[in-house]
């Protein structure tokens, strides 16, 4: 299935007359995915899609965005239609090579850690669009810590991308799993986390109470 690495808007009509062009249906792009093939392609933010090989684009109201990518996903990766524009008032064809649909969040793989008690799960191709992340940085996100918890005790919270574990680069989430599950059969007395949080990377250390569990 392909997809087109942008983020888009319906035109709706009161768009469309605020931009004086009340005839025209379809989509506007509020953000091209950088280092994609829509931004490698040329288009901009602002542009309007108004055409797909020819075809007109019934999009008229909010929600309908699905119109233009129902007909996208009909192609498959690696095809290049032809969108037509129109960019500052003037009309404007480019041929965009579609990318692979990135996973949504719901289908990453996720840990449920039952010792330290907290989640985690890959980072998306979302994630790193939205927090401005390099491309290529290692780690997995947090998405949830227990109160109380031991990874709470020890300061770690939703939303920090885990690098490494005692020194053990966990860049996917099985790598987490694993070693997870390595340091519960070794019961070490203290677990230091590297995270990144915002800008800042932080070393955390996890104080685990292994004389209160079986």
């Amino acid at each position: 299935i392909g997809d087109m690495p942008v983020a888009l808007q319906v035109i709706t009509r009161d768009i469309a007359d605020q931009l004086g062009t009340n005839s025209l249906t379809g989509v506007r792009i509020t953000q091209v995915y950088t280092n994609s093939t829509a931004a490698a392609a040329g288009l901009k933010v602002g542009d309007l899609i108004i055409g797909l090989d020819g075809e007109k684009i019934p999009a008229t109201q909010p929600g309908d965005e699905e119109v233009f990518t129902s007909r996208i996903r009909q192609y498959r990766v690696g095809d290049k239609p032809e969108l037509s524009l129109r960019r500052d008032g003037q009309p404007v064809k480019l041929t965009v090579e579609l990318a692979r649909a990135p996973k949504l969040e719901r289908e990453m793989k996720k840990f449920q850690d039952t010792d330290f008690e907290f989640s985690a799960r890959d980072l998306s191709f979302f994630d790193r669009v939205h927090d401005d992340l390099p491309e290529d940085l290692p780690g997995v996100l947090v998405t949830e810590v227990k109160d109380g918890s031991w990874a709470a005790v020890g300061q770690l919270q939703a939303n920090d991308i885990i690098q490494t574990v005692n020194g053990q680069p966990v860049a996917q989430i099985d790598m987490l799993e694993t070693t997870m599950k390595s340091i519960v059969q070794q019961r070490p007395k203290f677990v230091v986390l590297r995270v990144v949080r915002g800008i800042h990377t932080r070393y955390l250390e996890l104080e685990p109470s292994w004389d209160n569990t079986k």
